[in-house]
């Protein structure tokens, strides 16, 4: 009978450990999926969740911008973008650097051809190769600024769709600095938000 008893709690704690390992495993999958897709579900999901497990995904799923920012900005063409898991802010950046490019090879194939005209006339700022060279720079340059802002943005709004879908109804409290001019004062107040 004891032996019973002993074999009946023992399967009920695997059982119990085997459910935990699912939801983990379930939440995990469906991170990995499409987190903005699959909020919700991830939501409902996350429920049974302790606090240590929710916070175990959260650090092993977050994204850190800082390769993707150095890759963009050093390599180009959206590659950080790409690797972070953001393909929209990739193929932007990849047309941006592209775009500028080709606009800047044109304009330096124009201005090596108005070079071999009448030196003594020849004006710089006249040739159209010069616009285009300067033009495909200018895009090049806003490409690259983009592909700079974009991973930091794509990784604050990941990290916290990922941190209100682990923590669905969580409640926050900050305290925010207060000027009243017509009082003459200075005060704190508390903001309380619910995600």
């Amino acid at each position: 009978m004891k032996k019973a008893c002993v074999l009946l709690l023992s399967v009920c704690f695997v059982s119990f450990l085997g459910a935990q390992e699912s939801a983990v495993f379930r939440v995990s999958m469906l991170i990995e999926d499409n987190l903005f897709e699959n909020e919700m579900k991830i939501s409902e999901s996350a429920k049974g969740l302790t606090t240590e497990e929710r916070r175990m995904i959260y650090d092993d799923y977050k994204k850190d911008p800082t390769v993707a920012v150095i890759e963009n900005v050093f390599i180009g063409c959206g590659l950080g973008s790409f690797l972070q898991g953001d393909r929209s802010g990739g193929w932007t950046g990849l047309f941006g650097d592209l775009l500028g490019l080709g606009v800047m090879i044109y304009g330096v194939s124009q201005i090596d051809s108005g070079l071999y005209g009448d030196p003594y006339n020849y004006n710089l700022s006249d040739n159209k190769g010069f616009v285009a060279f300067s033009l495909g720079g200018g895009i090049v340059l806003a490409a690259r600024l983009y592909e700079l802002i974009r991973p930091i943005k794509y990784s604050e709004r990941y990290n916290k769709t990922l941190r209100s879908a682990l923590d669905p109804g969580l409640v926050s409290f900050g305290v925010v600095p207060m000027i009243d001019p017509e009082a003459s004062g200075v005060g704190v107040a508390i903001r309380v938000s619910l995600r």
